[in-house]
Order: structure tokens, then C-alpha cells, then sequence
């Protein structure tokens, strides 16, 4: 498919670096993956505004994605994700 073409795919891919570095070197803070950082920043930060329903469709996705929820980003945490992720809303 056209869309999904490298040369189309590296401009954005590029504008996620900062994004996935924050995820990154957050995850290694609390030793749990990047998908469970965005999942817990997504909903604790976004409150009640935000019903996050992780897709699994192997025991281990699940699992993951419940882990997301044994820890607690910090607030300043939150807000750093907030920030580098609302770079990539224009």
C-alpha cells in the first residue's frame, strides 16, 4: 500500500525520536517496557476523560499491559510525556 511506503513512514517515524526516548529512558527507570509507560501515562494523566483498552490477542500482551499498572509515574514524569508528545500534535 502506497501510505505505508519507507520513504512515506520515515518523516514521521523521525518525529517520534524525542517521544520514544522519554518512553525509553523512563522505562528503564522502573524497569518495565516503553508500551507499558505510554499505557500507564495515559491513564493516570488523563484521567477520568480516558477509558484505555489495550488490544491482546497473546496471554503476554495481557500481561504486559497489567503491569502497566503496578507502578506510578511521577508528576513531573506525566507532564515531560505530555510535553514531547504535544510536539507531535502539529
Amino acid at each position: 500500500m502506497p501510505r505505508f511506503r519507507r520513504k512515506r513512514l520515515e518523516p514521521l517515524i523521525e518525529r517520534t525520536r524525542p517521544l520514544i526516548a522519554a518512553l525509553d529512558e523512563i522505562a528503564a527507570n522502573y524497569h518495565v517496557t516503553p508500551a507499558q509507560v505510554a499505557l500507564n501515562w495515559l491513564i493516570y494523566f488523563q484521567g477520568e476523560m480516558v477509558v484505555a483498552i489495550p488490544g491482546a490477542s497473546k496471554v503476554n500482551q495481557a500481561e504486559e499491559a497489567a503491569g502497566a499498572m503496578m507502578f506510578k509515574l511521577t508528576d513531573a514524569e506525566m507532564s515531560q510525556l505530555a510535553e514531547v508528545s504535544r510536539t507531535l500534535q502539529t
